[in-house]
């Protein structure tokens, strides 16, 4: 009988050691799979990791690789406002639809611009598009506000 305990105790402690290791295992894979999600191009919470993924796409745009975004902040009073985002070489398409917001007058607006960039203040993260077709060369449009406080 003593032989038959020490058998079973070092099969239970096996059993222990293995499903440590797959817990383990588990967790590390649920780690790997939410840094591959917070990468996902649709953004809507405005969180830490949607300002971390458009500090991505920023960066992707000055390294000259291709990307997109969509941005659907939650509306307040109205429809949403749906901002599609796009890289394509060097410049950087942003496209508003606000044709779901019925208290919007203007119907959409596109913009093509050469640069983009993230500005901080003490209250907001903005992004700002510059050097646009349409618009003076210098001229910086303020086109998304984050605000810090809801981070």
């Amino acid at each position: 009988m003593n032989k038959i305990n020490r058998i079973i105790l070092v099969i239970n402690s096996l059993l222990v050691i293995l499903l440590v290791f797959l817990l383990i295992k588990t967790l590390y894979e649920k780690d790997e799979k939410t840094s591959v999600t917070s990468q996902l191009s649709i953004l809507f919470d405005f969180d830490n990791t949607d300002l971390r993924r458009i500090d991505q796409f920023i960066d992707n745009f000055n390294a000259g690789k291709a990307d997109y975004l969509m941005l659907i902040p939650q509306p307040i009073d109205s429809g949403y406002i749906i901002n599609d985002v796009s890289i394509e070489g060097k410049t950087v398409t942003w496209s508003v639809d606000n044709s779901r917001d019925a208290l919007s007058v203007a119907k959409g607006m596109n913009y093509s611009c050469e640069k983009i960039e993230k500005e901080e203040t003490n209250d907001f993260y903005n992004i700002l598009l510059s050097n646009c077709s349409e618009f003076k060369p210098d001229e910086k449009l303020k086109v998304f506000s984050i605000d810090k406080k809801e981070l």
